[in-house]
């Protein structure tokens, strides 16, 4: 079983990984500059010292007179008169010997019965050697602390544009159309960004106003035709046998839903004119529908009844409420061959129970996909259950569908936090 660290998965800002990337850098660079220097004063404080030595060693084999002082102490051939630490060293140069309180580096040359012994004094050396690498350390401390203090400036200053512009297309409304992004910044990607920002939202204006467009033609083509058809109904009421009035009843009802699955597409589709966005009282429009619905005339063995209705106000265009409410009415009415369809309003929740035949075989989220029907007759093409999905993803509230006791369907629309 391989181990190894773990992942990281939260993301970081690019201001974040700029400033740590920056630190990184600065810092590295800090402590290898430090490094290099500390090395290369060591070779060549070891170089000097060496050379001072040989050339001493070698005047005073000579005959000459080889360099002496305080730093430098020289002793005869054979080592007779040097102390005891320098008569037993071999041949060579050898660091760090001590001699009472001080510290010396001492070459001795020559074969053993002649050979010589100089030694240099590294006491004062050493302790500024320790003074040296002290200023090293703090060398490196504060040009960490300036990496750390650009990479905050430099993050700040590369990352505020990209905020900029991230805050710009936040602001944008969805309906809004006609709204481009300044191309004119100093920056060439980010204006390159907001170029290929705005080809995208030409595209998506001109789809918008053919959207549109087609909308108003559909509405009116389709408002029309069932117009007449609702008239001609009118006008053939008590004119037919008793069985043409039962077809004509369901001619009716049908052209009612399908008028009122017209307005609702229309509502949705007119997102940005749809209404004032609030507050709507959804009790009201819960008594409006229902009035509505038995106005049209309910099949018979089927009932509405309106429970329990608290008070309750959304922020929220009042005819997509109705649309909402509408259409789960609607469909738990073509769900219900016999029994009663109940509406309620408890908290902030909306309840529609019908008293069908149940949930299908499929999830229930599966139900507010587009062209998703339920099981049975009359369950129509899945729109209803869509447009109340597309409704509640517009506002961000939640609907769910469960199964009730005895049959049935109990759908709850959950309008979320006051705003």
């Amino acid at each position: 079983m391989a181990i190894g660290w773990p992942r990281r998965t939260e993301p970081r800002s690019l201001r974040t990984r700029l400033r740590r990337t920056l630190l990184l850098f600065g810092g590295t660079a800090a402590v290898l500059l430090a490094l290099g220097a500390a090395l290369l004063d060591e070779s060549l404080e070891q170089l000097v010292i060496e050379r001072t030595l040989q050339e001493a060693a070698r005047a005073s084999g000579e005959g000459g007179t080889p360099p002496s002082g305080a730093m430098i102490r020289r002793y005869g051939a054979g080592g007779a008169t040097a102390p005891e630490a320098l008569r037993d060293l071999a041949s060579g140069f050898h660091e760090g010997v001590s001699m009472g309180s001080r510290t010396y580096y001492v070459y001795v040359a020559g074969p053993p019965q002649h050979h010589r012994v100089v030694a240099y004094d590294t006491t004062r050396l050493a302790a500024r050697e320790r003074w040296f690498y002290g200023l090293l350390g703090g060398g490196v401390l504060l040009m960490v602390l300036a990496a750390w203090w650009l990479g905050r400036v430099a993050a700040d200053r590369l990352s505020r544009p990209l905020e900029e512009l991230a805050g710009t297309l936040r602001a944008l409304e969805p309906g809004a159309t006609r709204v481009r992004l300044r191309e004119d910044r100093r920056d060439v990607e980010l204006g390159q960004i907001a170029a290929a920002f705005n080809g995208f939202l030409d595209r998506l204006d001109g789809f918008i106003e053919r959207e549109q467009s087609f909308t108003r033609t559909v509405s009116h083509e389709l408002r029309t035709p069932l117009s007449n058809i609702r008239l001609g109904v009118a006008a053939l009421r008590g004119r037919v046998a008793p069985e043409g009035e039962a077809a004509l009843g369901r001619v009716d009802r049908a052209s009612a839903s399908l008028g009122e699955m017209v307005d609702s597409l229309l509502a949705l589709a007119r997102e940005g004119s749809a209404g004032e966005e609030g507050p709507c009282d959804v009790a009201a429009v819960v008594r409006e529908v229902v009035a509505g619905q038995e106005a049209a005339g309910l099949r018979g063995g089927v009932g509405l009844c309106v429970g329990r209705l608290d008070p309750l106000r959304v922020a929220a265009s009042s005819r997509l409420v109705a649309v909402l409410v509408g259409n789960l009415v609607r469909n738990a009415l073509q769900h219900t061959p016999a029994g009663r369809v109940t509406l309620a309003v408890e908290g902030r929740q909306l309840v529609v129970e019908d008293a069908g035949g149940g949930l299908p075989d499929q999830e229930p989220g599966e139900l507010f996909r587009y062209g998703s029907r339920g099981a049975g007759p009359g369950t129509g093409h899945g729109l209803g259950l869509y447009i109340v999905g597309q409704v509640c993803d517009r506002y961000g509230w939640s609907v769910d569908l469960v199964g009730v006791d005895g049959g049935g369907v109990r759908a709850t629309v959950d309008f979320g936090a006051p705003a």
